[in-house]
């Protein structure tokens, strides 16, 4: 049966090395719509730069994912695992550049933290990195560690009808 809900686009930006935690979000955000949607008359349009983001040149590639997905979106999910990412013109990772600016905004940001075994294989600059980015964060957030992907789904059904709250008391996006 039709029903009228209001779209709320959640970015999942992240470092290369999350694949798994990508399909958990695309399936957690699925399954958030297919149980709440209806109910709740809020639907979440997941987007990430490997399926969304369009290619372009003449600018850096995380200018053009800024443009196409990020100011466009209403929720940024972040979320790392064993390394901070790839430097940008500004930023010490594009996960951190769209972290930093959707929340110069006043837009909702949720991070999420691996807290599990650490692979041997990991580049130990990009974990110093990472680990120095998160003591920051502890002074400037509230972010989730997750150990297995039931933790993370849950951590992250919890940040969508959170923004859910917040976005139809204030309504806003």
């Amino acid at each position: 049966m039709p029903f009228t809900a209001k779209i709320v686009t959640v970015m999942l930006s992240c470092p290369s090395d999350v694949d798994e935690e990508i399909g958990w979000f695309f399936q957690a955000v699925r399954e958030w719509n297919s149980l709440h949607s209806y109910h709740e008359e809020v639907a979440f349009l997941p987007v990430h730069y490997s399926t969304d983001a369009l290619s372009g040149v003449g600018k850096h590639p995380q200018n053009l994912i800024n443009e196409h997905l990020l100011e466009n979106c209403d929720q940024v999910i972040g979320v790392f695992r064993s390394k901070l990412g790839t430097p940008t013109e500004k930023y010490p990772s594009g996960t951190v550049e769209e972290i930093d600016k959707h929340s110069k905004k006043n837009k909702p940001v949720s991070l999420f933290f691996y807290s599990g075994d650490i692979p041997r294989e990991a580049d130990p600059t990009q974990l110093a990195a990472l680990n120095n980015y998160k003591e920051k964060m502890k002074t400037e957030s509230l972010f989730w560690e997750y150990r297995e992907k039931e933790g993370f789904k849950n951590h992250l059904n919890r940040a969508l009808y959170a923004y859910r709250r917040q976005y139809l008391e204030e309504g806003t996006h």
